[in-house]
């Protein structure tokens, strides 16, 4: 029976593989298939590395899992125990033991170390140029794939249960180590008390040696990747892109409407409203007839921004020929905001929800033509100006230099 599978098939057809979890008899058995023919090789090294890295990991205690080859599939021991990953996360808020662990961790990677690094043609072909690390330590069979996601603590013992990138010639010690560190950085919760920089600092890999490993890596995704091309190397090409749910408030606050709220004697209602798009520059551009309307409140967003109310803003007649000038003024003179005013026709709102209420205008005119152009202001930015603009004599001195005063 069947229990799990997995396609490992985003890489070149030489490594593409299939992984299945079996169980017969009540035994569980771990299997590994090669997707095509040209994959055959891959699959049958895991024998040959399982003995090799038995005997190099017996001084460090790591275990490799159990393999024997059945025709063209490897069969795994299936192993129960805890992620080596989940017990690092547990830990990730208690800075001394998580430090502790890791330092420990990485005493066993050097201890797989048998000899001093240096280059050889199989290498290059797989890592690229490494001349800056001959000479350091180095395993002569190397899993660069040890990290702590594929190992499983079961009794005090390490066991090793993926293998599969596992290189029969010197790879340095410090890239394994390094490796480790990186792809279980990307598992850390952005809260975690321990960094990235914090582990890397054990190693020490200073930023020209880390600047080599970043170079290997990225030779031995292409080595794997070979000419096939993986899907999430097209994603750019096939999305415009994702938003990070994290700051939807703020990205739908960018993208919304300018509401018109509208009073017809009886207050402002939801039911008798008017919208306006935003475009991406942040103008929008509003025309409201104003025939039987007492007030209007404009709702530019609904998160701290700054608004300004551009030259063509008047409430004007179009029949009358009043020139726009002298109905600007009245109608900026009749403006009532939950914000501050900067100077003439614009406004800072550190209030996530602004709004500007219009509660006169000219003596026979009809229509609301405004222009606005919306600033979103950060949040940061926004706590700050609020607690300015809280205090009594900051207002004193802000209307003073408003007006051209000296104090």
């Amino acid at each position: 029976m069947i229990l799990y599978a997995k396609f490992s098939n985003e890489r070149s057809p030489k490594f593409a593989i299939r992984t299945m979890i079996a169980e017969e008899n009540g035994v569980r058995t771990v299997l590994k298939t090669a997707a095509s023919e040209a994959g055959l090789a891959h699959v049958q090294h895991f024998s040959g590395h399982y003995e090799k890295l038995t005997e190099l990991y017996r001084k460090a205690g790591f275990v490799p899992n159990r393999v024997a080859l059945h025709g063209d599939t490897a069969v795994f021991e299936y192993i129960e125990g805890k992620l080596f990953e989940t017990t690092l996360l547990a830990f990730a808020d208690k800075t001394a033991a998580f430090e502790h662990m890791w330092k420990s961790f990485f005493e066993r990677i050097d201890q797989t170390a048998d000899t001093s690094f240096a280059m050889t043609d199989a290498f290059s072909e797989v890592f690229g140029n490494a001349e800056a690390l001959v000479g350091g330590k180095a395993s002569s069979c190397a899993d660069i794939d040890l990290i702590p996601s594929n190992i499983l603590e079961e009794g005090g013992v390490f066991h090793v249960i993926d293998y599969e990138w596992t290189f029969d010639f010197p790879v340095p010690v410090d890239f394994i180590k390094w490796r480790a560190v990186v792809y279980f950085a990307q598992k850390l919760p952005k809260d975690a008390a321990v960094t990235e920089e914090m582990l890397l600092e054990m190693i020490p890999a200073d930023e020209r040696k880390q600047a080599v490993f970043r170079k290997m890596e990225e030779s031995f995704q292409n080595y794997m990747l070979g000419k096939h091309v993986p899907l999430r190397l097209l994603y750019p090409e096939m999305t415009p892109g994702s938003i990070d749910m994290t700051h939807l408030e703020q990205w739908t606050a960018a993208h919304q409407t300018v509401t018109v709220y509208l009073d017809r004697g009886e207050g402002f209602s939801e039911a008798d409203v008017m919208r306006f798009p935003v475009d991406n520059d942040g103008f929008a551009k509003i025309r409201v007839p104003l025939s039987g309307i007492q007030s209007f409140r404009i709702d530019p967003t609904e998160q701290p921004c700054i608004v300004r109310i551009g030259d063509e803003a008047f409430v004007r007649d179009p029949g009358n020929g009043s020139g726009p000038d002298e109905e600007t003024q009245k109608l900026l003179k009749t403006v009532t905001i939950n914000g501050w005013r900067l100077r003439e026709g614009k406004y800072a709102f550190p209030d996530p929800d602004p709004w500007l209420h219009v509660t006169s205008r000219p003596e026979g005119t009809d229509v609301l033509s405004l222009d606005l152009h919306i600033e979103n202001m950060p949040r940061e930015t926004a706590d700050i100006l609020g607690d300015l603009l809280a205090s009594r004599s900051f207002k004193a001195r802000a209307k003073q230099l408003l007006k051209g005063k000296k104090t």
